[in-house]
């Protein structure tokens, strides 16, 4: 009996996939004829509390320093019509995804966590009573010194280094776009500079690199602005497309990601615009900014999540295929052209926990970080908590009365440095 809940896993899974040979190692399962696996698998099993349905989880961009990675992660959860929420950075080994501490950051003890930023020391920034807050550790998250900061501000867009600088981006009360730096040692403001008045703040927001994108679009008409935030003194640059109108009659259009110099426009056409479950092809638009072309791909099995992203001069496309008749997800990342018509596989896992048909495209849990040549991906994963019962809390239920939580995994993956640009 010790073996047989393995055992009939790995069955279903055999015997769902056709005559498809598959493996299992580091806690996945991969298809036999594809030998690539990850170099390490971390999955997360953060409790709820008590009295919620469950979690729900938004993990910020990684960070990284001397051996160490960092992982922030916020986890919210609802009672009712109450949300709560906290923040926890995770400190991991680089190479194994080991989790080595954590600092928790409650918002009534700590602040509002929005972002990391690893150079000499790490800085957390967040917000605690209506004023930044910014919080300095070194690599073993021991708190070094915290430091109110005093300025009026409504939404913080950007914390990053420039020139030796912390570098934080907010809108204010009349929605102008300010920049302000500090000083590592000490963060004393040393200058603050309008970047732009009358701000849309409602307007979609993208950081790719040191690029604050400025997106917005309705129609077929695409607004962007964009800043180069390592310029000693960034300035706006503006531009506008125009697509076919008949390219978009039948779609639902949203901006998804941002990968060098291209946006990628997802559109999502349904039988009936509001059941995500008669989703019927998804078409993806490559817009190349400087050529100010365009290009698309449509996808007949639609990937169910997806994300756009630039490491080491590569574009990866990375995203889960559920086949909710087999309760699997598969995880593919792939080395691609900017236009996404050729997509070379680099590795394929599977999941099999997964009988929620679950159509949010949600990059802030979705994504791919790189470093020292690795790539680090972070997904969700389905935890099965047992059959629902009268009085049960249950963030998601499947079709045949089980209960399904959604938790967070990291995978570390080495890509081949021969393959082909």
């Amino acid at each position: 009996m010790r073996y047989s809940i393995p055992i009939l896993i790995l069955l279903l899974v055999l015997t769902g996939c056709a005559s498809q040979k598959f493996i299992a190692s580091k806690g996945v399962f991969y298809p036999q004829d594809e030998t690539r696996e990850l170099d390490a698998l971390t999955r997360f099993n953060i409790p709820t509390m008590e009295g919620v349905a469950g979690n729900l989880f938004t993990a910020g961009d990684m960070q990284f320093l001397d051996d160490r990675a960092f992982l922030p992660v916020t986890v919210s959860s609802k009672s009712g019509a109450e949300m709560y929420s906290y923040s926890v950075i995770y400190a991991l080994d680089a190479d194994t995804a080991a989790v080595l501490d954590s600092l928790v950051l409650k918002p009534d003890e700590y602040m509002k966590f929005f972002a990391l930023v690893a150079e000499q020391d790490l800085f957390i920034v967040g917000e605690q009573d209506t004023l930044l807050h910014i919080i300095k550790t070194d690599k073993y998250l021991n708190i070094i010194q915290r430091f109110p900061i005093e300025f009026s501000y409504e939404r913080i867009f950007y914390v990053g280094t420039a020139h030796d600088k912390l570098r934080i981006v907010v809108s204010d009360a009349q929605n102008n776009l300010l920049m302000y730096e500090f000083r590592q040692e000490d963060l004393t403001l040393e200058r603050s500079r309008l970047l732009a008045k009358k701000h849309e703040n409602n307007y979609k927001h993208v950081i790719q690199d040191d690029i604050l994108w400025v997106l917005n679009l309705e129609g077929n008409l695409l607004s962007t602005v964009r800043y180069n935030l390592s310029a000693m003194d960034p300035n706006p640059e503006r531009k506008e497309f125009l697509f076919p109108a008949d390219a978009l009659s039948n779609y639902t259009a949203e901006i998804s990601s941002v990968a060098d110099n291209f946006i990628y426009l997802t559109y999502w056409e349904k039988d009936d615009p509001k059941d995500a479950e008669k989703i019927t092809e998804i078409k993806i638009i490559t817009l190349d900014y400087d050529k100010e072309t365009a290009t698309d791909k449509s996808f007949a099995a639609f990937p169910t999540d997806y994300f756009v992203q630039a490491a080491d001069g590569r574009i990866y496309f990375y995203e889960a295929q559920v086949d909710p008749k087999k309760a699997l997800t598969t995880y593919t990342i792939s080395e691609a052209t900017a236009d996404l018509k050729e997509l070379s596989p680099i590795i394929r896992f599977l999941e099999t926990d997964r009988k929620v048909r679950f159509y949010a495209m949600d990059e802030s849990v979705f994504k791919l970080n790189d470093n020292d040549g690795k790539l680090y991906l972070t997904g969700l994963y389905y935890q099965n908590l047992g059959k629902f019962r009268a009085g049960d809390e249950a963030l998601y239920i499947s079709r045949d009365g089980y209960k399904w939580q959604p938790q967070l995994f990291l995978g570390v993956l080495t890509p081949e440095q021969e393959t082909e640009r």
